[in-house]
């Protein structure tokens, strides 16, 4: 990975209080069931750090995927 990119990462149900702040810089949308977290990391060690952070609060992590910065067209 080269420099920030935007990941959209989606996590079972509602994301704890407790991370809220610590993700101010990502958008957070709820879906009913699961939110996704938008927005950039700086490299693949801040995705792994992130994602260990989840597991640490207890989310369950349903995918992980980079988004184009150009609207309306993403990587899977």
């Amino acid at each position: 990975m080269q420099g920030p990119r935007t990941y959209a990462i989606e996590v079972r149900g509602a994301l704890p209080s407790a991370l809220t702040g610590e993700l101010a810089e990502f958008a957070a949308e709820f879906g009913g069931t699961n939110t996704v977290l938008t927005g950039p990391i700086a490299d693949n060690a801040a995705l792994y750090g992130l994602l260990a952070r989840l597991e640490g609060v207890g989310t369950s992590l349903v995918s992980v995927r980079p988004v184009n910065d150009e609207i309306g067209d993403s990587q899977a």
